[in-house]
Protein backbone atom coordinates (compact mmCIF):
# COMPACT_ATOMS: atom_id res chain seq x y z
CA UNK A 1 0.00 0.00 0.00
CA UNK A 2 1.60 3.51 -1.20
CA UNK A 3 1.83 6.07 1.94
CA UNK A 4 1.68 9.72 1.08
CA UNK A 5 4.84 11.35 0.80
CA UNK A 6 6.32 13.63 3.69
CA UNK A 7 4.49 16.79 3.43
CA UNK A 8 1.41 15.57 1.32
CA UNK A 9 -2.09 14.70 2.43
CA UNK A 10 -4.50 11.55 1.29
CA UNK A 11 -7.74 13.27 0.27
CA UNK A 12 -10.21 10.80 0.00
CA UNK A 13 -12.12 10.44 -3.92
CA UNK A 14 -15.41 11.36 -4.32
CA UNK A 15 -18.32 8.85 -6.03
CA UNK A 16 -18.35 10.08 -8.76
CA UNK A 17 -14.63 10.32 -9.65
CA UNK A 18 -14.56 6.16 -8.51
CA UNK A 19 -17.54 5.50 -11.28
CA UNK A 20 -15.72 7.89 -14.18
CA UNK A 21 -12.65 5.95 -13.05
CA UNK A 22 -14.17 2.04 -13.82
CA UNK A 23 -15.83 3.23 -16.80
CA UNK A 24 -13.07 2.31 -19.46
CA UNK A 25 -13.33 -1.31 -17.98
CA UNK A 26 -16.97 -1.54 -18.22
CA UNK A 27 -16.90 -0.95 -22.08
CA UNK A 28 -13.71 -3.17 -23.06
CA UNK A 29 -16.17 -6.01 -21.50
CA UNK A 30 -18.95 -5.19 -23.87
CA UNK A 31 -17.11 -4.66 -26.55
CA UNK A 32 -15.31 -8.14 -25.76
CA UNK A 33 -18.45 -9.66 -25.18
CA UNK A 34 -20.22 -8.12 -29.01
CA UNK A 35 -16.83 -9.69 -30.73
CA UNK A 36 -17.07 -12.78 -29.14
CA UNK A 37 -20.86 -12.96 -30.38
CA UNK A 38 -20.39 -11.88 -33.74
CA UNK A 39 -17.43 -14.32 -33.74
CA UNK A 40 -20.20 -17.56 -33.00
CA UNK A 41 -23.17 -16.45 -34.67
CA UNK A 42 -21.86 -15.15 -37.85
CA UNK A 43 -21.16 -18.44 -38.89
CA UNK A 44 -24.61 -19.83 -37.68
CA UNK A 45 -26.61 -16.74 -39.84
CA UNK A 46 -24.16 -18.00 -43.00
CA UNK A 47 -25.05 -21.62 -42.54
CA UNK A 48 -28.80 -20.88 -42.33
CA UNK A 49 -28.48 -18.56 -45.40
CA UNK A 50 -27.60 -21.16 -47.68
CA UNK A 51 -29.78 -23.57 -46.80
CA UNK A 52 -32.73 -21.07 -47.11
CA UNK A 53 -31.50 -20.68 -50.62
CA UNK A 54 -30.91 -24.39 -50.98
CA UNK A 55 -34.30 -24.65 -49.33
CA UNK A 56 -35.62 -22.67 -52.01
CA UNK A 57 -33.79 -24.38 -55.59
CA UNK A 58 -35.34 -27.54 -54.24
CA UNK A 59 -38.34 -25.48 -54.85
CA UNK A 60 -37.67 -24.21 -58.11
CA UNK A 61 -36.25 -27.61 -59.17
CA UNK A 62 -39.11 -29.76 -58.34
CA UNK A 63 -41.94 -27.32 -59.86
CA UNK A 64 -42.09 -29.41 -63.28
CA UNK A 65 -42.14 -27.45 -66.23
CA UNK A 66 -43.88 -27.87 -69.17
CA UNK A 67 -43.61 -26.87 -73.03
CA UNK A 68 -45.69 -26.75 -76.27
CA UNK A 69 -43.87 -29.80 -79.44
CA UNK A 70 -41.85 -27.53 -81.38
CA UNK A 71 -41.96 -28.97 -84.92
CA UNK A 72 -38.57 -29.22 -86.33
CA UNK A 73 -37.57 -27.84 -89.77
CA UNK A 74 -36.69 -29.56 -92.61
CA UNK A 75 -33.28 -29.40 -92.69
CA UNK A 76 -31.06 -28.81 -89.08
CA UNK A 77 -28.03 -26.36 -89.73
CA UNK A 78 -25.01 -26.78 -87.96
CA UNK A 79 -22.59 -23.96 -87.26
CA UNK A 80 -19.34 -24.64 -88.04
CA UNK A 81 -15.67 -23.07 -88.97
CA UNK A 82 -13.18 -24.24 -91.24
CA UNK A 83 -9.16 -23.85 -90.60
CA UNK A 84 -7.64 -22.78 -93.80
CA UNK A 85 -3.77 -23.36 -95.00
CA UNK A 86 -2.70 -21.87 -97.82
CA UNK A 87 0.50 -22.78 -100.36
CA UNK A 88 2.90 -20.12 -101.46
CA UNK A 89 1.65 -18.45 -104.82
CA UNK A 90 2.52 -20.14 -108.06
CA UNK A 91 3.73 -18.98 -111.40
CA UNK A 92 3.69 -19.81 -114.92
CA UNK A 93 6.32 -19.33 -117.48
CA UNK A 94 6.34 -18.70 -121.13
CA UNK A 95 7.34 -21.36 -123.34
CA UNK A 96 9.82 -20.83 -126.43
CA UNK A 97 7.14 -18.84 -128.37
CA UNK A 98 7.00 -16.50 -131.79
CA UNK A 99 5.05 -14.26 -133.10
CA UNK A 100 2.04 -11.86 -131.58
CA UNK A 101 -0.17 -11.91 -128.61
CA UNK A 102 -3.34 -12.24 -130.59
CA UNK A 103 -6.15 -13.37 -127.67
CA UNK A 104 -5.32 -13.50 -123.90
CA UNK A 105 -8.01 -16.59 -122.20
CA UNK A 106 -7.69 -15.29 -118.35
CA UNK A 107 -7.60 -12.22 -116.40
CA UNK A 108 -6.77 -11.61 -112.69
CA UNK A 109 -9.24 -13.21 -110.73
CA UNK A 110 -10.19 -15.90 -112.92
CA UNK A 111 -9.43 -19.72 -112.19
CA UNK A 112 -6.97 -21.41 -115.19
CA UNK A 113 -7.86 -25.06 -115.58
CA UNK A 114 -5.91 -27.58 -116.75
CA UNK A 115 -6.59 -28.12 -120.45
CA UNK A 116 -8.16 -24.25 -121.05
CA UNK A 117 -6.46 -22.51 -124.29
CA UNK A 118 -4.34 -19.72 -121.94
CA UNK A 119 -3.63 -17.73 -124.89
CA UNK A 120 -3.37 -17.14 -129.39
CA UNK A 121 0.12 -16.39 -130.86
CA UNK A 122 1.28 -16.81 -133.73
CA UNK A 123 -2.49 -18.12 -134.94
CA UNK A 124 -1.90 -21.30 -132.27
CA UNK A 125 -3.67 -21.51 -129.63
CA UNK A 126 -1.66 -22.71 -126.77
CA UNK A 127 -3.01 -25.08 -123.75
CA UNK A 128 -2.10 -24.92 -119.97
CA UNK A 129 -2.06 -28.43 -118.86
CA UNK A 130 -0.88 -29.81 -115.15
CA UNK A 131 1.35 -32.69 -117.12
CA UNK A 132 3.72 -34.65 -115.24
CA UNK A 133 6.47 -32.90 -116.05
CA UNK A 134 6.73 -29.36 -118.26
CA UNK A 135 7.74 -30.15 -122.27
CA UNK A 136 11.23 -29.10 -123.39
CA UNK A 137 11.68 -30.80 -127.06
CA UNK A 138 10.09 -31.68 -129.99
CA UNK A 139 8.66 -35.31 -129.65
CA UNK A 140 7.96 -37.75 -132.27
CA UNK A 141 8.21 -41.32 -133.77
CA UNK A 142 10.80 -43.59 -132.37
CA UNK A 143 11.11 -41.32 -129.15
CA UNK A 144 11.18 -42.04 -125.44
CA UNK A 145 11.39 -41.01 -121.81
CA UNK A 146 9.29 -39.77 -119.15
CA UNK A 147 8.10 -36.69 -121.39
CA UNK A 148 6.77 -39.18 -123.83
CA UNK A 149 4.98 -41.15 -120.95
CA UNK A 150 4.04 -37.64 -120.15
CA UNK A 151 2.69 -36.99 -123.59
CA UNK A 152 0.92 -40.27 -123.98
CA UNK A 153 -0.80 -39.59 -120.36
CA UNK A 154 -2.20 -35.89 -121.49
CA UNK A 155 -2.97 -37.36 -124.87
CA UNK A 156 -5.28 -39.93 -123.17
CA UNK A 157 -6.78 -37.56 -120.50
CA UNK A 158 -7.90 -35.32 -123.76
CA UNK A 159 -9.61 -37.96 -125.26
CA UNK A 160 -6.99 -38.81 -128.16
CA UNK A 161 -5.52 -41.47 -129.35
CA UNK A 162 -1.99 -42.49 -126.88
CA UNK A 163 0.50 -44.67 -126.50
CA UNK A 164 0.43 -47.12 -123.26
CA UNK A 165 3.90 -46.49 -122.46
CA UNK A 166 6.96 -44.29 -122.47
CA UNK A 167 7.28 -44.61 -126.41
CA UNK A 168 6.30 -42.37 -129.42
CA UNK A 169 4.50 -44.87 -131.32
CA UNK A 170 2.12 -44.48 -134.19
CA UNK A 171 -0.95 -44.09 -131.88
CA UNK A 172 0.68 -41.46 -130.23
CA UNK A 173 1.38 -39.57 -133.36
CA UNK A 174 -2.58 -39.99 -134.56
CA UNK A 175 -3.05 -38.43 -130.93
CA UNK A 176 -0.21 -35.62 -131.66
CA UNK A 177 -2.50 -34.71 -135.13
CA UNK A 178 -5.92 -34.86 -133.11
CA UNK A 179 -4.47 -32.32 -130.56
CA UNK A 180 -2.71 -30.24 -133.81
CA UNK A 181 -6.24 -29.91 -134.82
CA UNK A 182 -8.25 -28.65 -131.90
CA UNK A 183 -5.47 -25.63 -131.44
CA UNK A 184 -5.42 -24.44 -135.12
CA UNK A 185 -2.27 -25.67 -135.86
CA UNK A 186 -1.60 -25.06 -139.72
CA UNK A 187 -1.47 -28.25 -141.75
CA UNK A 188 -2.30 -30.45 -138.75
CA UNK A 189 -2.65 -33.66 -141.09
CA UNK A 190 1.02 -33.62 -141.74
CA UNK A 191 2.00 -32.87 -138.56
CA UNK A 192 5.13 -35.42 -137.58
CA UNK A 193 5.75 -34.32 -134.47
CA UNK A 194 4.81 -32.98 -130.86
CA UNK A 195 5.62 -29.32 -130.74
CA UNK A 196 6.33 -28.18 -126.78
CA UNK A 197 5.60 -24.48 -127.45
CA UNK A 198 1.78 -26.10 -127.71
CA UNK A 199 1.31 -26.38 -124.09
CA UNK A 200 2.02 -24.22 -121.39
CA UNK A 201 3.02 -26.20 -118.34
CA UNK A 202 0.42 -25.42 -115.41
CA UNK A 203 2.04 -26.47 -111.76
CA UNK A 204 -2.03 -27.48 -110.34
CA UNK A 205 -4.99 -29.10 -112.06
CA UNK A 206 -6.60 -25.54 -111.53
CA UNK A 207 -5.15 -21.93 -110.54
CA UNK A 208 -6.85 -18.55 -109.45
CA UNK A 209 -4.95 -16.00 -111.85
CA UNK A 210 -3.68 -13.42 -109.78
CA UNK A 211 -2.25 -11.07 -112.14
CA UNK A 212 -0.70 -12.05 -116.14
CA UNK A 213 1.30 -10.25 -118.33
CA UNK A 214 0.35 -11.13 -121.69
CA UNK A 215 -1.15 -8.12 -123.39
CA UNK A 216 -3.29 -8.59 -126.64
CA UNK A 217 -0.90 -6.82 -129.54
CA UNK A 218 2.37 -7.60 -127.60
CA UNK A 219 5.47 -9.86 -128.77
CA UNK A 220 5.22 -12.87 -127.26
CA UNK A 221 7.47 -13.16 -124.47
CA UNK A 222 10.28 -15.13 -124.43
CA UNK A 223 10.86 -18.94 -123.09
CA UNK A 224 11.03 -18.97 -119.40
CA UNK A 225 9.48 -15.43 -118.86
CA UNK A 226 6.82 -15.27 -115.99
CA UNK A 227 3.50 -14.79 -117.86
CA UNK A 228 1.07 -15.75 -115.15
CA UNK A 229 0.93 -15.56 -111.26
CA UNK A 230 -1.44 -17.19 -109.34
CA UNK A 231 -3.67 -16.06 -105.79
CA UNK A 232 -2.22 -18.15 -102.63
CA UNK A 233 -4.01 -21.50 -103.03
CA UNK A 234 -5.67 -23.85 -100.30
CA UNK A 235 -3.73 -26.82 -99.48
CA UNK A 236 -6.16 -27.92 -96.44
CA UNK A 237 -9.58 -26.76 -94.74
CA UNK A 238 -10.20 -28.85 -91.45
CA UNK A 239 -13.67 -28.86 -89.99
CA UNK A 240 -13.58 -27.36 -86.74
CA UNK A 241 -15.23 -25.85 -83.51
CA UNK A 242 -16.70 -22.72 -84.13
CA UNK A 243 -17.40 -21.97 -80.67
CA UNK A 244 -13.90 -21.55 -79.45
CA UNK A 245 -13.08 -19.19 -82.03
CA UNK A 246 -13.66 -15.16 -81.04
CA UNK A 247 -14.60 -12.94 -83.51
CA UNK A 248 -11.29 -11.48 -83.75
CA UNK A 249 -9.96 -14.93 -84.65
CA UNK A 250 -12.63 -15.47 -87.24
CA UNK A 251 -10.85 -12.01 -88.88
CA UNK A 252 -7.11 -13.04 -88.84
CA UNK A 253 -5.13 -13.93 -91.63
CA UNK A 254 -1.83 -15.37 -92.17
CA UNK A 255 1.00 -12.69 -91.81
CA UNK A 256 3.65 -11.71 -94.43
CA UNK A 257 5.95 -14.90 -94.23
CA UNK A 258 3.08 -17.04 -94.88
CA UNK A 259 3.12 -18.25 -91.21
CA UNK A 260 -0.53 -17.99 -89.32
CA UNK A 261 -0.42 -17.06 -85.79
CA UNK A 262 -1.35 -19.99 -83.61
CA UNK A 263 -5.04 -20.40 -82.71
CA UNK A 264 -6.35 -23.34 -80.35
CA UNK A 265 -9.42 -25.04 -82.50
CA UNK A 266 -11.26 -28.25 -81.50
CA UNK A 267 -11.33 -30.52 -84.73
CA UNK A 268 -15.13 -31.79 -85.19
CA UNK A 269 -16.19 -34.57 -88.06
CA UNK A 270 -19.50 -34.70 -89.96
CA UNK A 271 -21.83 -37.27 -89.50
CA UNK A 272 -22.77 -38.94 -92.41
CA UNK A 273 -26.06 -37.55 -93.04
CA UNK A 274 -24.73 -33.96 -92.86
CA UNK A 275 -23.03 -32.18 -96.27
CA UNK A 276 -21.10 -28.86 -95.81
CA UNK A 277 -22.37 -25.68 -97.24
CA UNK A 278 -20.54 -22.30 -97.58
CA UNK A 279 -23.05 -19.87 -99.21
CA UNK A 280 -24.78 -21.33 -101.82
CA UNK A 281 -21.96 -24.02 -102.60
CA UNK A 282 -22.21 -27.86 -101.28
CA UNK A 283 -18.24 -29.03 -100.67
CA UNK A 284 -17.59 -32.83 -101.26
CA UNK A 285 -15.80 -34.03 -97.62
CA UNK A 286 -12.81 -36.19 -97.23
CA UNK A 287 -13.41 -40.03 -96.37
CA UNK A 288 -12.81 -39.61 -92.68
CA UNK A 289 -15.37 -36.66 -93.03
CA UNK A 290 -12.82 -34.02 -90.98
CA UNK A 291 -11.72 -32.30 -93.76
CA UNK A 292 -13.05 -30.69 -97.38
CA UNK A 293 -11.60 -33.29 -100.19
CA UNK A 294 -9.22 -32.19 -102.61
CA UNK A 295 -11.31 -32.10 -105.00
CA UNK A 296 -13.69 -29.10 -103.79
CA UNK A 297 -10.57 -26.86 -102.54
CA UNK A 298 -10.19 -25.18 -105.98
CA UNK A 299 -14.26 -24.17 -105.17
CA UNK A 300 -13.43 -22.93 -101.89
CA UNK A 301 -10.40 -20.91 -103.23
CA UNK A 302 -13.13 -19.13 -105.38
CA UNK A 303 -15.35 -18.36 -102.50
CA UNK A 304 -12.46 -17.12 -99.90
CA UNK A 305 -10.66 -13.95 -98.93
CA UNK A 306 -6.65 -15.07 -99.88
CA UNK A 307 -5.17 -16.09 -96.75
CA UNK A 308 -7.68 -16.05 -94.39
CA UNK A 309 -7.13 -18.38 -91.65
CA UNK A 310 -10.67 -19.38 -90.64
CA UNK A 311 -14.13 -18.99 -92.56
CA UNK A 312 -17.77 -19.82 -90.99
CA UNK A 313 -19.58 -22.60 -92.47
CA UNK A 314 -22.74 -24.55 -91.73
CA UNK A 315 -23.01 -28.69 -91.73
CA UNK A 316 -26.76 -29.38 -93.22
CA UNK A 317 -28.72 -32.49 -92.31
CA UNK A 318 -31.91 -33.19 -93.37
CA UNK A 319 -34.75 -34.02 -90.39
CA UNK A 320 -37.15 -37.37 -90.54
CA UNK A 321 -40.75 -35.47 -91.42
CA UNK A 322 -42.95 -35.53 -88.07
CA UNK A 323 -39.43 -34.67 -85.77
CA UNK A 324 -39.70 -32.13 -82.80
CA UNK A 325 -36.94 -30.16 -81.01
CA UNK A 326 -36.85 -30.58 -77.54
CA UNK A 327 -34.53 -29.17 -75.14
CA UNK A 328 -31.84 -31.88 -74.54
CA UNK A 329 -32.92 -32.51 -70.40
CA UNK A 330 -36.41 -33.64 -71.32
CA UNK A 331 -34.86 -36.75 -73.03
CA UNK A 332 -34.62 -39.83 -70.35
CA UNK A 333 -32.41 -42.49 -70.72
CA UNK A 334 -34.02 -45.67 -68.97
CA UNK A 335 -31.61 -48.08 -67.10
CA UNK A 336 -32.34 -50.19 -70.09
CA UNK A 337 -31.13 -47.80 -72.11
CA UNK A 338 -34.23 -46.99 -73.99
CA UNK A 339 -34.56 -43.54 -74.66
CA UNK A 340 -38.21 -41.60 -73.88
CA UNK A 341 -39.69 -37.82 -73.08
CA UNK A 342 -42.89 -37.31 -70.40
CA UNK A 343 -45.49 -35.54 -72.41
CA UNK A 344 -49.33 -35.17 -71.03
CA UNK A 345 -52.63 -33.24 -72.50
CA UNK A 346 -53.98 -32.07 -69.08
CA UNK A 347 -51.57 -30.43 -65.86
CA UNK A 348 -52.49 -29.18 -62.72
CA UNK A 349 -52.29 -25.39 -61.64
CA UNK A 350 -49.16 -26.34 -59.12
CA UNK A 351 -47.63 -28.22 -62.54
CA UNK A 352 -48.88 -31.68 -62.01
CA UNK A 353 -50.06 -33.96 -64.64
CA UNK A 354 -53.12 -35.58 -64.25
CA UNK A 355 -52.21 -38.21 -67.52
CA UNK A 356 -48.82 -38.22 -67.68
CA UNK A 357 -47.23 -40.78 -70.18
CA UNK A 358 -44.12 -41.67 -71.31
CA UNK A 359 -42.92 -42.09 -75.00
CA UNK A 360 -40.63 -43.93 -76.84
CA UNK A 361 -38.21 -41.43 -79.12
CA UNK A 362 -35.38 -41.55 -81.24
CA UNK A 363 -32.74 -38.75 -80.98
CA UNK A 364 -31.67 -37.76 -84.40
CA UNK A 365 -29.24 -35.28 -83.66
CA UNK A 366 -28.30 -32.54 -80.36
CA UNK A 367 -26.58 -29.64 -80.61
CA UNK A 368 -26.26 -26.77 -77.80
CA UNK A 369 -28.92 -27.93 -75.52
CA UNK A 370 -31.50 -29.06 -77.90
CA UNK A 371 -32.02 -32.23 -79.39
CA UNK A 372 -33.67 -33.53 -82.61
CA UNK A 373 -36.03 -36.40 -81.85
CA UNK A 374 -38.63 -38.57 -83.75
CA UNK A 375 -41.98 -39.33 -81.46
CA UNK A 376 -45.64 -39.71 -81.56
CA UNK A 377 -46.65 -36.86 -79.51
CA UNK A 378 -50.07 -35.12 -80.24
CA UNK A 379 -50.07 -31.40 -81.14
CA UNK A 380 -52.50 -30.25 -78.05
CA UNK A 381 -49.88 -32.41 -75.12
CA UNK A 382 -46.99 -30.51 -73.61
CA UNK A 383 -43.48 -32.06 -73.08
CA UNK A 384 -42.07 -31.90 -69.38
CA UNK A 385 -38.61 -30.17 -69.64
CA UNK A 386 -37.55 -31.41 -66.07
CA UNK A 387 -38.32 -34.56 -65.79
CA UNK A 388 -37.08 -35.94 -61.95
CA UNK A 389 -37.75 -38.79 -59.10
CA UNK A 390 -39.68 -41.07 -60.46
CA UNK A 391 -40.98 -39.24 -63.98
CA UNK A 392 -37.10 -40.33 -64.75
CA UNK A 393 -38.08 -43.78 -65.99
CA UNK A 394 -39.17 -44.98 -69.41
CA UNK A 395 -41.11 -47.54 -67.74
CA UNK A 396 -45.42 -46.96 -67.77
Amino acid sequence: MLRPREGERSVPKSKDQLESGSRPYTWRIVAAGIVVALYVLAPIAVVAGALIVMSQRDVVTDKNVWIAPEKADDVRNRAIALELSWSEPRRVFAPAWQGIVQTVGVRAGDSLQSGQVLATIGGIDRMAFASAIPFSRPLGVGDAGADVRGLNEMLAALGYAAGDDNAFTSSTLRGVRSLAERLAVPNWSETSAFDPGWIVFLPADALIVAETSLIVGAVAPAGGEVIATSSPQLSSAGLVAIEDLSTADLALTTSADNKPPSVATTPIVADESEELRLSTSVLALSDDRSHVAEASLSELTRLLANGSMFTRAVLSMPIEAGSIRVPSGAVITSSDGALCIAVASSIGADGVAGDLRHVAAEVIASERGSSWVVVDVKPDERVLVNPHGRDRSCQP
